[in-house]
């Protein structure tokens, strides 16, 4: 029988190997870790990256070519359902071995997934209706006939 103690899930190592990005659940309770493998630290990532109007991450991951973490958030409208897909999701970039907020995107949709490519400067989303939306720095486009996603990869 669980009894609601400590469950990590979604798991994201970095690049460089030194830090490993996780979801923390302890009694329900969801917080996003970082923890440093060379210096043995861990910290609450949400508190340290990311403004707090934000709930925690439906998705995160990191970048290849420079070791940012994009996170895919919610916006907090008073207790909102992480990962819920309501209208004016988030999505965060932060450097994880200083903290420092790098830089942030409102959403045009509702999300509840998304994938860097290969070379981390393309990111794939999954609409809260299915549908997959491509970036590459510009405008969004819609992946044409595609529709009832839950998950990417790439």
């Amino acid at each position: 029988m669980w009894l609601g103690g400590p469950v990590a899930a979604d798991l994201a190592w970095a690049p460089d190997s030194r830090h490993l990005l996780f979801d923390l659940t302890i009694n329900e309770t969801s917080s996003l870790r970082l923890l440093d493998i060379e210096g043995g630290s861990l910290v609450d990532a949400r508190k340290v990256a990311l403004d707090h109007d934000l709930v925690l991450p439906a998705a995160f991951a990191y970048r290849t070519f420079d070791g940012l973490v994009g996170v895919l958030c919610c916006p907090d409208p008073g207790g909102g359902d992480p990962g819920g897909g309501v209208p004016g999701d988030v999505f965060a970039v932060f450097d994880p071995s200083t903290g420092a907020a790098k830089g942030r995107l409102a959403l045009p949709f509702a999300a509840r997934d998304f994938v860097y490519d290969r070379s981390g400067r393309h990111q794939l989303f999954v609409t809260a209706d299915g549908t997959v939306q491509r970036r590459s720095g510009g405008p969004f486009t819609a992946i044409a006939g595609i529709s009832g996603v839950a998950l990417v990869a790439w």
